[in-house]
């Protein structure tokens, strides 16, 4: 891109690009019940920022944030590594120091992001965009992981940004004399990479949101021939190319991507159509995951919103009515052609979308009532608002989530740390149950504890040295170097203590003569070695 053409992306995105949003926050700030919804999605998504840390976003942070060789960041042998999401939480982290809040902050914001997003995107479709802000602040999933040091949502985020701007940029011009402009294709497609940095499941949403800008274009009178060589051609181009750049620095330093049949595809080797067969069962448990925990009865005021929202000539109807078939559609095809499998959280993305058609739907029946009914509608809207926090806060359906939650592990590392053991010649050895060990090795790091946890031990330390150490072991890596591994095996550990899981307890080397419980906590009890002082 030469000097030109890059003043001209930045002209474009100053005045086609900040400019409307500018006067579309505008708007936003002056809409108090939005601003009541921000606090609210703000409190509900703050009140999980200190629950313990979960075994995929402790992974992350252990593996590629805290790491003394900040290319780490970049090293993608696992699906884990969400890449955009670990670079914003190590800037995160270097600014606001280790801590649960600061390896949370990029999940937490952009959580609130995606309310602002939904009401944004309303409004561009000439809704009200009050009931469609007000789901996504309140619903258990997004609260989930907007405070779950993971991907998700920054990927929705970017998904409804993509999506707003896209839709702005052909309400821009006359579709039927004019080509879409080559800067904004190009804006486009940098929001889509981004998104694909992310997380590569991007590509989903990226064609579905496409293949509905595609379909406004055709029905504003856009030749077919222009929307696929003008549009998805020329994007299709841009996006690969940009993804690359983007991408470059992990293939230098991986050498290799995973594929995503290596993650998602289906163990066994099966047909087309006996997949298509199980997606019925997998989209409702889908769907059950989705809504778990909210009220049977706001589901279906829900649902049937979104379809009156679907059938409403109100608003932009020609671009919302498409939105939804293109997207699902899209998704649903691409998903069959590489059979994955169907995990809920990699439909997550739909969740807003579903919303803004139930925000359709109760924008066409709020325009027909009186002042005063209006009213009592907001107040019900507000006071189930209020009924599903509750339930959010006082049966934690967020939790869990779709991975465990250990909140023994905090617990279990404070009660050792009563030993007030402080010198490395007296760590002792914890052997813990696989799925928990990252959690208990992020505590025993965080808290500073002389434990090794099954053989690991993680030190704060900032030292010239440790960063020296930390470049030449990724130094090995990278040469594909295996250097003389100094962690000791698990299973010669002469262990001082056992944490076993009463769901998967195994107790075949623990009998009552060497080992003695000593402290039990929800689902994990702690074995000490009965000679152990």
């Amino acid at each position: 891109m030469n000097n030109r053409q890059s003043q001209g992306v930045v002209k474009t995105i100053k005045e086609e690009v900040l400019k409307p949003l500018s006067h579309q926050m505008v708007d936003a700030i002056q809409n108090q019940f939005l601003i009541i919804i921000i606090v609210l999605a703000g409190f509900c998504r703050g009140y999980y920022l200190r629950q313990p840390i979960k075994y995929d976003e402790s992974w992350t942070f252990l593996n590629y944030v805290n790491q003394a060789n900040p290319l780490r960041v970049f090293w993608y042998n696992a699906f884990n590594n969400h890449l955009l999401n670990t670079i914003l939480i190590k800037i995160s982290t270097v600014i606001f120091g280790d801590s649960l809040l600061s390896i949370r902050l990029v999940a937490f914001t952009t959580g609130l992001s995606i309310v602002l997003l939904v009401y944004l995107l309303s409004r561009k479709l000439g809704q009200i965009g009050i009931f469609g802000s007000l789901v996504t602040a309140v619903t258990p999933y997004l609260i989930g992981y907007s405070s779950n040091a993971r991907g998700y949502s920054l990927l929705i985020s970017i998904s409804l940004f993509l999506s707003l701007i896209g839709i702005t940029f052909l309400k821009q011009i006359n579709l039927k004399r004019e080509d879409i402009d080559q800067n904004k294709l190009f804006i486009l497609a940098i929001i889509a990479a981004l998104g694909l940095l992310t997380l590569p499941t991007m590509a989903f949403p990226i064609v579905g949101i496409y293949t509905w800008m595609g379909a406004y274009a055709y029905t504003q009178g856009y030749k077919i021939k222009k929307i696929i060589i003008g549009l998805f051609g020329k994007s299709g181009l841009l996006i690969l190319g940009i993804s690359a750049l983007f991408y470059s620095p992990t293939l230098i330093f991986t050498r290799r991507i995973i594929s995503y049949n290596e993650r998602f595809a289906k163990g066994e080797d099966i047909d087309r159509i006996t997949f298509l067969s199980r997606m019925p069962t997998e989209i409702i448990n889908t769907f059950k995951t989705f809504t778990n925990q909210i009220p049977s009865q706001l589901i279906i005021v829900f649902l049937i919103l979104v379809l009156i929202g679907f059938a409403s000539n109100s608003g932009d109807f020609v671009s919302r009515r498409l939105l939804i078939p293109c997207i699902i559609g899209s998704s649903f095809c691409s998903y069959l052609l590489m059979k994955l499998e169907l995990y809920p959280r990699i439909w997550i993305y739909l969740i807003p979308y579903f919303a803004i058609y139930a925000d359709a739907g109760f924008s066409s029946i709020f325009e027909k009532l009186r002042n005063s009914t209006r009213k009592l509608l907001i107040v019900l809207i507000f006071a189930a608002s209020i009924m599903t926090i509750r339930i959010t806060i006082y049966q934690s359906p967020v939790y869990t989530l779709e991975e465990k939650s250990y909140p023994e592990a905090p617990i279990i590392m404070n009660y050792l740390k009563q030993k007030n053991i402080n010198t490395d010649s007296q760590i002792e050895n914890i052997i813990v149950p696989s799925h928990s060990e990252t959690p208990m090795l992020f505590y025993q790091w965080y808290l500073r504890m002389p434990y090794t946890v099954n053989g690991y031990h993680l030190k704060r330390d900032n030292s010239i040295y440790s960063w020296v150490e930390g470049f030449k072991s990724d130094l090995y890596k990278f040469l594909r170097i295996k250097p003389q591994s100094k962690i000791i095996s698990k299973d010669s550990l002469n262990a001082n203590y056992y944490i076993i899981n009463n769901i998967e307890q195994n107790m075949a080397d623990l009998t009552k003569d060497k080992y003695q419980e000593v402290f039990k906590y929800g689902e994990m009890s702690l074995y000490k070695k009965a000679n152990s002082q």
